[in-house]
């Protein structure tokens, strides 16, 4: 059964942390979200604890898809060692909780670091950008966090329009078991741009190529790949634009979102949402 994990990372004893981050992958996650914030109970390390930690994971798991989540408001972001985890990251994936972040102190936090949220208020659109112009400087690609209590079509439907017009290829909503049914029909109703393919047993970068119709170097750059030599079973690889899939290829996935949890809460749960389950 596939799955991805979900971990609250605290800087405190960092061997520990990062055995059982490498063990997660060990057994088979497909990607690893790190949560890195700045409240009780998340980070609470140094700057070299934040290098320690992700080398450490790269040392064993060189090849593994590691997203690193934030909350999206800019002050929050100054607040974590996000230089070092970006390092060693393959995606940010910013909280963009435009609901949670909508009242007068924020709006006052957001004048302050120079961003006014005007008559509009702080919007989806505002919310995104804010966070996507904060972490332009990490050279990432985004990976959106939105609201799933919130039952606005019109405001999930511009957070998922603005989020493509980014050139964001997939999203995400926190969270599993909490997440309303207008929002899994809004995200069933708008696909990712991406198209994914797992690593099957005897899969190279080289025969990939191949197949896909592309080159190397091109599925490399679309995905971080640094070594050719490193692609592992199960490892999700994004395929690169203008490249073929051929339907006979057993790994090809497509996964709607990903139900993540929110800012500021202590536990959740990791689910890729796929075509045809509207609810879960």
């Amino acid at each position: 059964m596939p799955f991805h994990a979900w971990c609250v990372v605290k800087g405190v004893d960092v061997e520990q942390e990062v055995n059982l981050a490498t063990g997660v992958l060990r057994s088979g996650a497909r990607s690893l979200f790190i949560d890195l914030e700045s409240y009780p109970g998340f980070w609470a390390g140094t700057r070299t604890a934040a290098q320690q930690y992700v080398d450490g994971i790269r040392r064993v798991h060189p090849a593994a898809t590691i997203i690193v989540t934030v909350d999206a408001r800019p002050w929050e972001i100054d607040r974590i060692p996000l230089q070092e985890f970006a390092s060693a990251a393959n995606a940010l994936a910013p909280q963009v909780y435009w609901s949670d972040f909508a009242t007068q102190p924020n709006v006052e936090k957001y004048r302050a670091a120079g961003a006014d949220p005007g008559a509009n208020g702080i919007t989806p659109t505002f919310a995104l950008d804010i966070a996507a112009r904060k972490l332009a400087q990490f050279r990432l690609p985004l990976h959106p966090i939105g609201p799933g209590l919130v039952e606005d079509r019109t405001a999930w439907g511009q957070f998922i329009t603005e989020s493509f017009a980014r050139d964001v290829e997939t999203l995400s909503v926190w969270r599993m078991g909490t997440t309303k049914p207008m929002v899994l029909d809004a995200l069933q109703s708008n696909p990712p741009r991406a198209r994914l393919y797992v690593v099957q047993p005897g899969d190279t970068l080289y025969g990939l190529a191949g197949d896909w119709r592309t080159s190397v170097d091109e599925i490399m750059r679309a995905n971080q790949i640094t070594d050719a030599n490193l692609v592992v079973v199960a490892q999700v690889l994004a395929v690169p634009k203008g490249a073929t899939v051929p339907a006979a290829r057993g790994g090809a996935v497509t996964p709607i979102a990903t139900a993540a949890r929110p800012a500021g809460t202590g536990s959740g749960n990791t689910y890729v949402v796929q075509i045809g389950r509207a609810h879960v």
